[in-house]
Parts: structure tokens; C-alpha cells; sequence
């Protein structure tokens, strides 16, 4: 295994380079490469000091190199690489990657540096690319997933044809985790809405490891069920809007709850909204311009900033602008879809 630095562009043109771990392998002659993770924006790195430590490691692994006897081979593009202590000490940052993932959720919180290595160390990694399906509604229950880094959203498909968006889940959000409570199937689709790469755990394995640890498999269950609940409260809530509430109103309540999780820039699209309150996108569209014109939220592209909060909390109960709340509609009060 190797480093190599890689130049990615974004959305809206900028570049972004990020530091990756690569392996490589002979097949029929030719060397081909294959990305083992990415390690993070260079940027970033070098503000959280965790770039300088990774370099540290390394230099450390090539000082000791020629005192242990152990010749260089060369790489792609002329990097210099070590088959076996480098590949330990890059094998030990993905394992600090991955641990470094579990402690972004919530259900690992309380779970200790060797017990967290132990349970990364039960991982594979997946990749997936913007737009692909990690799974569809239906596919049979093999895996728990954690999201390491970019974002995927949870959808059903209703036989019309439209999608509804349950949610979104970023760095550290659990799922797929039905299975533990006795499902086959998934109950939705997962789709990458960026590039994404998660943790896999395949869930024989993973029941098999919380049962030889009784006490952290108590904790570690008991934090998924209280996830569990939370998300059940939140599709309470939003089935009441989608039975009683026009659809102005449930467009403010969505923007209110994603900004309460995502901050007042809300990373998503009008139609990714509209999925999420269960409209159409030209709704969704004509909703978020007259809030523009009225100074509720600014003007960006595929983002929402938020400019008053407050607003958008009157036009949950009476979806107007003149900034006065008014009678709730009534839930036979015809729908605007």
C-alpha cells in the first residue's frame, strides 16, 4: 500500500485535493490500482493537525527502514513504498479511520478505544458512487451500515412512481440495522446522494460478537433501540403532516427539522425537500422563491441557507408571508400537492 494525493472538483468548480491510501496488484501484466480509503481533504488535515501526524508515522517507518534491512520498491509514479511496514502503518490508519467512524455515532459513545478496534476490525468498506443504490426496498438483510464519510438518503417508492424521502443520514448515522429486531427485507432504499463510503458489518458476525460481550451488547442494543424510537416519533409526526397539513406547511416544517440537524445552510436541493415533505418539486420550488423574496431564506445553488428561523415557524401553522400567525387549516382542508 501506497499514499497518493488526488485532485477532485466540486460542484461548483472549485478543487479540492485529498489524500488517499492505494493498493496495488499485477494482473496479466499490468499493475492496477484500487483505492483502500480516503484519509480526508489535505486542507483539513493540516488544520486538525492530523496530517503532520501522519507524516511523522511515515518518516518514522523510513528512518527505522534501513536499519531493519528492508529494501524500497517503487510504486506507481515513482512513490516509494515499503511491502510490509509501510503496509502495516497504512493498514493501522485505515483502522484508525474506521474507529475513528463509529465514534461519530451515537451508538458507540460510551464504548472504549479497544472495544471500538475490536468492532472495526469485524468491517469491510463499500464505496458508493452519487446516485447508486446501496440497496433497494425489498433486498434481503445481510449487513449493518455506518456511514463513514459523504451522505445517502432513505427512500420508498410508492407505486406511482414518486419517491418519499424518510430521511438523510451523514457521517456516523447507523442503518439497515432492522435485521437485529427479526426482518428480512429492507424496508427502503438506500441512495448515495455523494460519493459515500460505509462500514459494512455482515449481521451474523455482528450479533455473534455483542452475544461473547454481554454487558457492551446490552449498551450497544439498548442505543440503537432509543435510535430506533426517535425515528419512529419523527415518522409519526411527519404522517400526521401528510394527512392534515398543506403543503406549504409541511415544506417549512421539513426546512425547520433538517436545519435543526444540518444548520441554518441546509445541503439539499428543492426536489431533495420536496421528497422529504412528500410534494411535488415544482411546490417545492415556487415555495422556496417566495421565501427568497421575502428575506426568509438567501439565494445559493443546490443549498438552502436560512435566513429566519422564526419565520419559518409561523408558516408551520399558516403558510403566508405577511409574518402574522392564523388558524391551523382544518384536516379536511383541501391539499396542495
Amino acid at each position: 500500500m501506497y499514499m497518493r494525493l488526488r485532485k477532485v472538483r466540486g460542484r461548483r468548480g472549485q478543487t479540492y485535493t485529498y489524500l488517499e491510501i492505494v493498493s496495488s496488484e499485477r494482473q496479466g501484466g499490468q499493475v492496477r490500482q484500487k483505492r483502500v480509503c480516503s484519509l480526508g481533504r489535505v486542507d483539513e488535515l493540516r488544520r486538525s493537525g492530523a496530517l503532520d501526524r501522519m507524516i511523522g508515522r511515515l518518516f518514522q517507518v523510513a528512518v527505522e527502514r534501513p536499519a531493519m534491512g528492508e529494501p524500497s520498491k517503487a510504486g506507481p509514479a515513482g512513490i516509494d513504498y515499503l511491502p510490509s511496514r509501510a503496509s502495516r502503518t497504512a493498514s493501522g490508519l485505515v483502522q484508525d479511520l474506521r474507529v475513528k467512524s463509529l465514534r461519530a455515532s451515537p451508538v458507540f459513545a460510551d464504548v472504549n478505544e479497544e472495544e471500538l478496534g475490536e468492532i472495526a476490525g469485524l468491517a469491510a468498506e463499500r464505496d458508493v458512487k452519487a446516485g447508486e443504490f446501496l440497496f433497494t426496498e425489498g433486498d434481503v438483510l445481510e449487513y449493518l451500515y455506518i456511514v463513514a464519510e459523504g451522505r445517502m438518503k432513505f427512500l420508498r417508492h410508492s407505486p406511482s412512481g414518486r419517491d418519499f424521502v424518510i430521511a438523510f443520514g451523514g457521517p456516523g448515522e447507523i442503518f439497515g440495522n432492522a435485521a437485529l429486531y427479526a426482518a428480512r427485507a429492507h424496508p427502503n432504499s438506500a441512495q448515495a446522494v455523494l460519493d459515500t463510503r460505509v462500514l459494512a458489518f455482515k449481521n451474523d458476525d455482528f450479533l455473534s460478537f455483542l452475544a461473547s460481550r454481554p454487558e457492551l451488547g446490552f449498551r450497544i442494543l439498548r442505543r440503537m433501540l432509543n435510535i430506533v424510537g426517535l425515528r419512529l416519533m419523527s415518522a409519526m409526526r411527519r404522517l400526521t403532516d401528510l394527512a392534515a397539513e398543506r403543503a406549504e406547511s409541511r415544506l417549512a416544517y421539513t426546512l425547520i427539522a433538517l436545519s435543526v440537524e444540518f444548520g441554518l445552510t441546509l445541503p439539499f436541493t428543492r426536489e431533495e425537500v420536496a421528497q422529504m415533505a412528500g410534494t411535488t418539486t415544482e411546490t417545492a420550488v415556487r415555495f422556496v422563491n417566495r421565501l427568497k423574496k421575502a428575506g426568509v431564506v438567501g439565494p445559493a445553488r443546490r443549498k438552502i441557507p436560512i435566513l429566519d428561523r422564526q419565520r419559518l415557524w409561523l408558516l408551520v401553522g399558516n403558510p403566508s408571508l405577511d409574518g402574522t400567525t392564523g388558524p391551523h387549516p382544518p384536516a379536511h382542508a383541501p391539499r396542495t400537492n
